[in-house]
Formats: structure tokens, sequence, C-alpha cells
């Protein structure tokens, strides 16, 4: 709008206001390329142009600054998994290694009763393999070879 361009005339249209308009009769009605303010001044086109670059600008800052905060507490919050996933891992094995350990134990100490008892009774096999041989001697006499 070039300087020194006035609103005048009225506009009887329905403008949302919280305000009586400034004039008796409406809202002032303006040249052409400004654009009528409730507080009976004007504003431009630049000026309106300007507000919504600003608006803007705060929006996509705003957006910028929430998407880099919601970046990092997400990166902190799977760092922390992590670190308690591999707190978890290493105790496990731990747990697992100290009950193979044992295991590995007890069954040493299994295998040595099953030996123990396997070494008696081929003693006892022995013993009786000896005593069936004497009674046979004694019922039959020693065996010829002919």
């Amino acid at each position: 709008m070039p300087r020194g361009a006035s609103c005048t005339g009225t506009f009887t249209g329905s403008l949302p206001t919280d305000r009586p308009s400034p004039t008796a009769g409406g809202w002032p009605v303006c040249e052409a390329g400004a654009v009528p303010h409730r507080h009976g001044g004007r504003s431009t086109e630049p000026q309106a142009w300007t507000l919504i670059g600003v608006f803007a600008a705060l929006m996509l800052g705003g957006m910028s600054l929430m998407t880099t905060l919601i970046m990092r507490s997400t990166s902190a919050a799977i760092d922390g998994l992590r670190a308690e996933m591999r707190g978890d891992h290493t105790g496990l094995r731990g747990e697992v290694t100290s009950g193979l350990s044992g295991l590995r134990a007890e069954m040493i100490t299994r295998f040595d009763a099953v030996d123990a008892r396997l070494d008696a009774t081929d003693a006892r096999i022995a013993h009786l393999d000896r005593d069936v041989t004497f009674l046979m001697t004694r019922a039959w006499g020693e065996p010829r070879s002919e």
C-alpha cells in the first residue's frame, strides 16, 4: 500500500471482534493492499506477510526443538536399556557358569560312586566265577583233555 493511504468508509460485514468497532457504523474500509485492524489502525500486506513469516518461523523452530529433545531422550533411553541388558547378560553368564560348575562337580561325584559300585560288582563276579569253578571240579572232577 502506498505511504499515506488511509482507511475510509465502513465495512458492515461480520468480522470477529471482542470489542466494539471503532466507528459507530462498522469497521473501516481500507484501500487496496491494507488490512483492517481492530484497533482502528491499518496493517499493510507486507506487515501481514511478515507476521505470517514470524509465526511460521516460530512453529518450525518449536518443532525442531521438540524433535531434538525427543531424539535425545529416546537415545538416552536406548543407551540405558542397552547397559541394563549387558548387565543382565553378564549376570546370567555368571549364574550359568556357576551352575554348570556345580553340575560338573556333582556328576563327577556320582560317576565315582557308580565306578566304585561296578568295581564291587566285578569283585563279586570274580569270586562267583572262582566258586563255580570249585564246585564244578568237585562235582565232576578235573576236566580231561582228550
